[in-house]
C-alpha cells in the first residue's frame, strides 16, 4: 500500500527538516505496530510508502517498484533483514537501506552485509528522520 505522494514537499519531522519530495520509501517489519508507527511518521513526512511484513514480499515490491531507501527490521520469519539485504545486493539493488532491531548483537552483520545505518530499537523519530535525510542526500 502506499501513501501521499507529494510533487514537492519539506516538513518538520522530529525537529529535523526533510525534503520528501516524492521518495519512495520500502518498510519491512513483520511487527504490525512497529511498523504502523514508522509508517505513519513517513506518511507525515509527505514520503509514498510501500510495507512488506518480511524480506521475501520486500523482494517482490522492488522487483516491481523504483524506491529511493529501504527500512528493513532484522528479525521476520521467512527471510531476516540482514539475508533481504543480500539478496537485494545480488540482484544489483544499491538503494540505501537502514536496518533496525532490538538486538544490537545483528549490528556486525548489518554493516557488513551493506547496511547504511544500524537502528537500535527502540529509537525516535528524530533519529529515523535524520537517516533518512543523510541517505537520500547522499544517493
Amino acid at each position: 500500500m502506499y501513501g501521499r505522494y507529494n510533487e514537492y514537499r519539506l516538513v518538520l519531522v522530529g525537529g529535523v527538516v526533510i525534503e520528501s519530495a516524492g521518495k519512495r520509501i520500502l518498510l519491512v517489519d513483520d511487527d504490525v505496530l512497529q511498523r504502523e508507527m514508522l509508517a505513519e511518521l513517513l506518511i507525515i513526512a509527505g514520503f509514498s510508502l510501500h510495507q512488506s511484513c518480511n524480506g521475501i514480499d520486500a523482494l517482490s515490491a522492488l522487483e516491481q517498484h523504483k524506491f529511493d531507501a529501504v527500512i528493513t527490521d532484522v528479525q521476520m520469519p521467512s527471510m531476516d533483514g540482514v539475508t533481504f539485504l543480500v539478496e537485494m545486493r545480488q540482484r544489483n539493488h544499491a538503494i540505501p537501506v537502514i536496518i533496525t532491531s532490538s538486538s544490537e548483537a545483528y549490528k556486525t552483520a548489518a554493516i557488513k552485509a551493506g547496511a547504511a545505518f544500524f537502528v537500535l530499537k527502540p529509537s525516535s523519530a528524530d533519529r529515523y528522520a535524520e537517516l533518512l535525510r543523510r541517505v537520500l542526500d547522499k544517493s
